[in-house]
């Protein structure tokens, strides 16, 4: 059992529990702990793609929370696979360019800034980690309060725009729960026995999840607003957390909805996949008129 892959997770989350007040200093602060957690997180992943793109190697597992009913267990299960891997990656990727390029400067809340967005990568890279259905849940969540102050203290229009965004996120969220918590009693993270479940019921469960995640493909163009000082740079970087919500809600939907379609059901798959991933592209099409917009404005 490996240990490297819920230290690459935690890393950020402890850099920002570290950071302190100085305006100064946060920058910096947070840009070591990016390039940490980056090295770090490069470790499962090569051994991932140098043995044989199998996750034996880097699966951390232990017990969590049991259900004295003995309905399901929580795991706190992480590892890397074909799927989760480029996102884990990317993830890192873009958490490492958003702290070298942003200079958010003079508005003296410097520090709570990169805090945030600290926390916010520790909540994607155990999102796209996660091997437990409710595991996955809680870290899906956890990004959801970071983003509200986020938004409440550095958006634009910063009180309406963070309750529209907190609003959409607990219905996608509810949803979501409601999905995943059937998937966790029959499942544990398995593929549904035919046997078990109704097609109907796997239908609705596939029905709700589809609900929940294409909800959080509605939330990129509020983050989007965060503000930028007019910078292009600081613009660029207040995009990019919107773009890892929309693929944290296509990755979700890989994840999880393959489990609950057999024949009949299965033929819904590709609209709904099919129709998140256009989803994810037209948020980030937005995403991009709202830059040039900006910029036209601050020009």
């Amino acid at each position: 059992m490996s240990t490297i892959l819920p230290i690459a997770i935690f890393l950020p989350l402890i850099a920002a529990l570290l950071m302190g007040r100085d305006r100064e200093l946060a920058p910096r602060f947070a840009l070591v702990a990016t390039i940490a957690t980056f090295a770090v997180a490069m470790l499962p992943t090569s051994r991932f793609f140098l043995n044989s793109r199998t996750d034996a190697n880097t699966v951390f597992d232990l017990p969590w929370i049991s259900n004295s009913f003995g309905a399901f267990e929580v795991r706190f299960t992480v590892a890397l696979d074909e799927l989760s891997v480029w996102p884990f990656a990317l993830t890192c990727l873009i958490m490492l360019f958003v702290t070298t390029t942003l200079n958010r400067k003079n508005d003296g809340k410097e520090a709570g800034y990169y805090r945030l967005l600290l926390i916010i990568q520790t909540g994607f890279l155990g999102l796209f980690a996660a091997r437990d259905a409710l595991l996955f849940f809680v870290f899906y969540t956890s990004i959801t309060i970071p983003f509200f102050f986020l938004l409440g203290i550095h958006g634009q229009k910063r009180r309406r725009t963070a309750m529209r965004f907190i609003c959409l996120e607990t219905g996608g969220t509810t949803a979501v729960l409601l999905g995943l918590l059937p998937i966790a009693a029959m499942t544990q993270y398995a593929a549904i026995a035919p046997a078990s479940v109704s097609s109907g019921l796997r239908l609705g469960i596939f029905l709700i999840l589809v609900a929940g995640f294409t909800v959080r493909l509605i939330t990129p163009p509020f983050v989007a607003h965060i503000q930028s000082n007019g910078n292009i740079f600081d613009t660029i970087c207040g995009f990019t957390p919107a773009i890892l919500l929309s693929i944290s809600a296509v990755y979700g939907a890989f994840r999880f909805t393959p489990l609950l379609l057999t024949d009949p059901s299965a033929s819904a798959c590709p609209w709904a996949l099919g129709f998140m991933t256009g989803g994810a592209i037209c948020a980030g099409m937005y995403c991009v008129v709202l830059f040039w917009v900006q910029e036209g404005g601050s020009a």
